[in-house]
């Protein structure tokens, strides 16, 4: 309920972010929604992040293709 148009527990679950809209939202592919055409939604980036960063504290999975190398590391530790 943190984030407007998620309005169901999301403790734990996965959401595949598929792009940014041109204001700079992030748009999710969420596979709790039951058609395709419901699934892929802009939501405010403000509140995805406070609940992202505030739940999991910012853990993220990178799937890639194995010959698309990863971009440099930033100098950050946990990288």
């Amino acid at each position: 309920g943190r984030v407007p148009g998620l309005d169901y527990g999301t403790r734990g679950h996965l959401l595949v972010l598929a792009g940014f809209t041109a204001g700079g939202d992030p748009v999710l592919n969420d596979p709790n929604w039951p058609t395709d055409e419901a699934v892929r939604r802009p939501v405010p980036r403000a509140a995805l992040e406070a609940a992202w960063r505030g739940g999991s504290g910012g853990l993220t999975y990178v799937i890639r293709p194995a010959d698309r190398p990863l971009p440099a590391a930033p100098p950050q530790a946990n990288w």
